[in-house]
Protein backbone atom coordinates (compact mmCIF):
# COMPACT_ATOMS: atom_id res chain seq x y z
CA UNK A 1 0.00 0.00 0.00
CA UNK A 2 1.26 3.33 -1.06
CA UNK A 3 0.98 5.80 1.79
CA UNK A 4 1.07 9.53 0.79
CA UNK A 5 0.26 13.40 1.74
CA UNK A 6 0.94 16.31 -0.02
CA UNK A 7 1.68 19.83 2.33
CA UNK A 8 3.97 22.75 1.56
CA UNK A 9 4.65 21.88 -2.27
CA UNK A 10 6.25 18.85 -1.12
CA UNK A 11 4.79 14.78 -1.38
CA UNK A 12 5.74 12.78 1.55
CA UNK A 13 5.29 9.26 0.79
CA UNK A 14 7.18 6.23 2.62
CA UNK A 15 9.21 7.90 4.53
CA UNK A 16 10.71 9.54 1.53
CA UNK A 17 10.27 13.31 0.19
CA UNK A 18 9.14 14.02 -3.40
CA UNK A 19 8.77 17.42 -4.75
CA UNK A 20 6.28 18.52 -6.71
CA UNK A 21 6.68 20.56 -9.84
CA UNK A 22 5.66 23.67 -8.41
CA UNK A 23 8.23 25.21 -6.04
CA UNK A 24 5.09 26.82 -4.48
CA UNK A 25 2.81 24.98 -2.03
CA UNK A 26 -0.76 24.41 -5.36
CA UNK A 27 -3.01 26.92 -2.92
CA UNK A 28 -6.93 25.50 -2.99
CA UNK A 29 -5.44 21.98 -3.68
CA UNK A 30 -7.51 18.95 -2.27
CA UNK A 31 -8.61 15.36 -3.18
CA UNK A 32 -5.22 14.34 -3.51
CA UNK A 33 -5.16 10.67 -4.95
CA UNK A 34 -1.80 8.69 -6.33
CA UNK A 35 -2.15 6.80 -9.28
CA UNK A 36 -2.61 2.49 -9.27
CA UNK A 37 0.92 2.62 -11.10
CA UNK A 38 2.84 5.16 -8.22
CA UNK A 39 3.77 7.83 -11.31
CA UNK A 40 0.77 9.98 -11.08
CA UNK A 41 -1.05 12.50 -8.27
CA UNK A 42 -4.77 13.73 -9.54
CA UNK A 43 -6.03 16.56 -7.21
CA UNK A 44 -8.82 19.01 -7.22
CA UNK A 45 -7.95 22.65 -7.19
CA UNK A 46 -10.63 24.99 -6.86
CA UNK A 47 -10.83 29.45 -7.22
CA UNK A 48 -10.29 30.80 -11.10
CA UNK A 49 -8.12 28.00 -12.11
CA UNK A 50 -10.77 25.06 -10.67
CA UNK A 51 -10.64 21.54 -11.82
CA UNK A 52 -9.43 18.24 -12.20
CA UNK A 53 -5.13 18.09 -12.42
CA UNK A 54 -2.98 15.87 -12.78
CA UNK A 55 1.06 15.80 -11.82
CA UNK A 56 3.77 13.28 -12.22
CA UNK A 57 4.95 12.26 -8.78
CA UNK A 58 8.95 12.42 -10.23
CA UNK A 59 8.32 15.92 -10.52
CA UNK A 60 8.88 15.96 -14.45
CA UNK A 61 6.45 18.04 -15.70
CA UNK A 62 4.17 20.75 -14.40
CA UNK A 63 0.16 19.98 -13.28
CA UNK A 64 -1.92 19.60 -15.98
CA UNK A 65 -5.69 20.16 -15.98
CA UNK A 66 -7.84 17.66 -17.57
CA UNK A 67 -11.56 18.85 -16.66
CA UNK A 68 -12.86 22.42 -15.46
CA UNK A 69 -14.24 22.54 -12.23
CA UNK A 70 -17.26 25.20 -13.14
CA UNK A 71 -17.74 26.34 -9.79
CA UNK A 72 -16.27 26.56 -6.02
CA UNK A 73 -15.99 22.88 -4.53
CA UNK A 74 -14.30 23.97 -1.38
CA UNK A 75 -16.58 26.94 -0.61
CA UNK A 76 -19.81 26.02 -2.53
CA UNK A 77 -19.91 22.57 -3.01
CA UNK A 78 -20.23 23.36 -6.33
CA UNK A 79 -17.75 21.61 -9.19
CA UNK A 80 -15.74 18.49 -8.71
CA UNK A 81 -16.26 16.72 -5.40
CA UNK A 82 -14.77 13.44 -5.73
CA UNK A 83 -12.84 11.44 -8.25
CA UNK A 84 -11.30 7.80 -8.85
CA UNK A 85 -8.71 6.21 -10.46
CA UNK A 86 -9.11 3.45 -12.95
CA UNK A 87 -7.39 0.36 -12.05
CA UNK A 88 -4.82 0.35 -14.91
CA UNK A 89 -3.93 4.17 -14.23
CA UNK A 90 -5.37 5.38 -17.78
CA UNK A 91 -9.00 6.66 -16.86
CA UNK A 92 -10.16 9.29 -13.77
CA UNK A 93 -13.69 9.15 -12.78
CA UNK A 94 -14.93 12.10 -10.85
CA UNK A 95 -18.55 13.76 -9.91
CA UNK A 96 -19.12 17.30 -10.75
CA UNK A 97 -21.92 19.37 -9.41
CA UNK A 98 -23.62 21.70 -11.01
CA UNK A 99 -25.38 25.67 -9.91
CA UNK A 100 -28.82 24.06 -10.06
CA UNK A 101 -27.86 21.25 -7.04
CA UNK A 102 -27.45 18.48 -9.60
CA UNK A 103 -24.74 16.18 -10.13
CA UNK A 104 -23.19 13.60 -12.50
CA UNK A 105 -20.53 11.41 -12.83
CA UNK A 106 -18.23 11.38 -15.30
CA UNK A 107 -14.82 9.73 -16.72
CA UNK A 108 -11.97 11.19 -18.73
CA UNK A 109 -8.30 9.67 -20.05
CA UNK A 110 -5.71 11.09 -18.20
CA UNK A 111 -3.39 11.32 -21.72
CA UNK A 112 -6.17 13.86 -22.30
CA UNK A 113 -9.83 14.51 -24.11
CA UNK A 114 -12.66 15.62 -23.47
CA UNK A 115 -14.62 14.00 -20.10
CA UNK A 116 -17.67 12.49 -20.91
CA UNK A 117 -20.51 12.74 -18.82
CA UNK A 118 -21.52 8.72 -18.19
CA UNK A 119 -24.74 9.18 -15.70
CA UNK A 120 -26.82 12.13 -17.11
CA UNK A 121 -29.24 11.87 -14.35
CA UNK A 122 -31.03 14.14 -12.03
CA UNK A 123 -29.96 14.12 -8.64
CA UNK A 124 -26.95 13.22 -6.95
CA UNK A 125 -24.80 11.27 -8.66
CA UNK A 126 -21.54 11.01 -7.07
CA UNK A 127 -18.52 9.43 -5.31
CA UNK A 128 -17.55 6.99 -8.17
CA UNK A 129 -15.26 3.62 -7.58
CA UNK A 130 -14.30 1.43 -10.26
CA UNK A 131 -14.67 -2.51 -10.16
CA UNK A 132 -11.05 -4.03 -9.54
CA UNK A 133 -10.95 -5.21 -13.08
CA UNK A 134 -12.14 -1.68 -14.57
CA UNK A 135 -15.67 -2.82 -16.17
CA UNK A 136 -17.63 -0.89 -13.69
CA UNK A 137 -18.23 2.40 -11.77
CA UNK A 138 -19.78 1.66 -8.69
CA UNK A 139 -21.99 5.16 -7.38
CA UNK A 140 -23.89 6.75 -5.17
CA UNK A 141 -27.14 8.16 -6.54
CA UNK A 142 -30.55 9.28 -5.33
CA UNK A 143 -32.29 8.93 -8.16
CA UNK A 144 -35.13 7.20 -6.69
CA UNK A 145 -35.51 9.24 -3.89
CA UNK A 146 -33.57 7.26 -1.49
CA UNK A 147 -29.84 6.98 -1.61
CA UNK A 148 -28.53 3.81 -3.21
CA UNK A 149 -25.77 2.26 -5.10
CA UNK A 150 -25.55 2.23 -8.27
CA UNK A 151 -23.45 0.45 -11.19
CA UNK A 152 -22.42 1.46 -14.53
CA UNK A 153 -20.72 -0.80 -17.51
CA UNK A 154 -18.22 1.20 -19.10
CA UNK A 155 -18.34 -1.18 -22.12
CA UNK A 156 -21.47 -3.11 -23.73
CA UNK A 157 -21.43 -6.77 -23.06
CA UNK A 158 -20.87 -8.93 -26.03
CA UNK A 159 -23.70 -10.62 -27.42
CA UNK A 160 -24.11 -14.51 -28.52
CA UNK A 161 -24.72 -14.56 -32.33
CA UNK A 162 -27.90 -15.92 -32.64
CA UNK A 163 -27.69 -19.59 -33.35
CA UNK A 164 -28.45 -20.29 -37.43
CA UNK A 165 -31.63 -21.83 -37.73
CA UNK A 166 -31.50 -25.55 -39.95
CA UNK A 167 -33.27 -24.68 -42.83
Amino acid sequence: SFAATISAGKLFAQGGLLPLPDAKPIRGMNTPAISPDGKTICFLRSGTQGGLYVVPTDGSAPARKLAASLGNNIEFGVGINSLSWSPDSKWIAFSRRDKIDSADVWVVQVAGGEPINITNMPGQNQNPQWSADGKFILFESDRDKSSDIYSIALQKEKQEPDEKKPD
